[in-house]
């Protein structure tokens, strides 16, 4: 509760200081008819907001709506954290109703845990599940998960044909070039 006034508090801070008008450009964008869909779900802008782990928390990633991103990204979750470990999943998972559209990054090697884990994440009401074929970090891609995928294309069929079937929301893939 007082990280979301302390974020509130930042926003408006931050729009005094830039002169940005008072009303969300989230309200002002969703007037516009939308040029971007990804499946079913609708953007209303040009510009997301990308997943990035210890940055894009609630209060960063609101100030980043009301200052023109179309879609939030809530950084990547291991499956297994949201398997054995939900109560860190709920605290990780928050999102605020203004952020919609709004994805949840997996973190994944395994199809069956990865089903599991898409499952489970339908009861938080996301908009999109997003598989990370990205990161590059040693702790990630050593254990075979992120841009280590990118080695093993058929792991990533499975991974993406398992997460479809397991889930009612579209279904992304990040990855760097």
């Amino acid at each position: 509760m007082i990280a979301m006034r302390l974020g509130e508090l930042f926003i408006l801070l931050v729009r005094m200081c830039y002169n940005c008008p008072l009303t969300p450009a989230t309200q002002k964008d969703r007037s516009m008819d939308c040029a971007l869909r990804i499946g079913s779900v609708p953007l209303y802008g040009d510009l997301i907001l990308a997943p990035m782990v210890g940055y894009t928390d609630l209060p960063f990633r609101l100030l980043c709506r009301e200052m023109g991103s179309a879609m939030s990204y809530i950084p990547c979750i291991l499956d297994e954290a949201v398997i054995h470990n939900p109560k860190l999943a709920e605290t990780s998972l928050r999102f605020d109703a203004n952020e919609r559209p709004v994805a949840i990054q997996l973190l994944s090697k395994d199809p069956a845990s990865l089903a599991e884990a898409g499952r489970r994440l339908m009861a938080f009401g996301p908009d999109l599940l997003d598989l990370n074929l990205g990161c590059p970090a040693r702790h990630v891609s050593w254990r075979g998960r992120g841009a280590a995928l990118l080695c093993d294309p058929r792991r990533i069929g499975s991974l993406v044909a398992s997460l479809t079937r397991a889930v009612s929301v579209p279904v992304t893939a990040k990855m760097r070039l």
